[in-house]
C-alpha cells in the first residue's frame, strides 16, 4: 500500500498533462500512487494517461463523464489507497522535494494538514508571482482559520484557500467532498478540513 496518493483531476489537458505527470513522478519520496482521474477529455489526454499507466505501476486512470473538477477530485479521494493525500492540478508542476518536505513538516508539527507556498506561471511556464509568503510555523486549528478568513483579499487565491499545495491525513476528509457545479469549490472544503484539524503545518 502506498503512503501518499496523489490526486490529478484533468480535463482537455494535453499541453500541460506531461509535465505534470512528470514532476509527480520525478518525487524524491517515491512511496506514493498517482492517481489520474480524466473527467471526459475530447483531447489527447485520454492517450497520454495509458500511456504513463503502461509505464509507471504506481498509476492509476480513472474515467468519467464530464462532470467538473469537483466531481474529479471526490472520484480521486474515494479511490485513494494511501492514509495522506495531495492534489496537484493538471496544469501544476510540483517541486522534486514537495512531498518530502510537506511530509516532514507535517510530522514534525504532529500535523493533519501541511501547506507550502507556489509560484503563478503563465502558460509558457514563465514566473509572472508568487502567492502570499509562507512563515513556517505549527498552528492549531483556530490559527489556521484565523489564516484562512482574514488573507489578503487582493491575492487570486491563496497557500490556504487553495486545495492543491497541501498534503492531507486523508481520514479527515470523513463525508467532505468538494461541492459540484460551483466555484471556489476549494473554499467550500477548505474551512471544514482546517476545523478538524488537529493541527495545520506550514513550511
Amino acid at each position: 500500500m502506498p503512503s501518499i496518493s496523489v490526486i490529478t483531476p484533468l480535463h482537455n489537458a494535453e499541453l500541460f498533462l506531461t509535465a505534470c505527470i512528470d514532476s509527480v513522478l520525478a518525487q524524491s519520496f517515491k512511496d506514493i500512487e498517482l492517481i489520474l482521474v480524466d473527467d471526459g477529455s475530447t483531447d489527447g489526454s485520454a492517450a497520454i494517461c495509458d500511456a504513463y499507466a503502461k509505464q509507471d505501476r504506481r498509476i492509476k486512470v480513472l474515467r468519467q463523464d464530464h462532470r467538473g473538477v469537483s466531481a474529479a477530485r471526490n472520484a480521486g479521494l474515494d479511490a485513494a489507497a494511501a492514509s495522506l493525500v495531495s492534489f496537484v492540478d493538471a496544469d501544476d508542476t510540483i517541486a522534486p522535494n514537495f512531498l518530502e518536505s510537506l511530509l516532514a513538516t507535517k510530522k514534525k508539527c504532529k500535523a493533519d494538514i501541511a501547506l507550502c507556498g507556489y509560484e503563478w506561471v503563465d502558460e509558457n511556464g514563465t514566473p509572472i508571482g508568487w502567492a502570499e509568503p509562507v512563515r513556517a510555523a505549527c498552528m492549531d486549528s483556530d490559527s489556521a482559520l484565523n489564516k484562512l478568513f482574514f488573507h489578503d483579499i487582493s491575492k487570486p487565491a491563496t497557500v490556504y484557500t487553495s486545495a492543491c499545495n497541501k498534503l492531507y491525513t486523508r481520514a479527515i476528509f470523513g463525508d467532505i467532498r468538494f461541492p459540484k457545479g460551483r466555484i471556489f469549490e476549494d473554499y467550500a472544503v477548505m474551512y471544514q478540513l482546517m476545523a478538524k484539524a488537529r493541527a495545520v503545518a506550514a513550511d
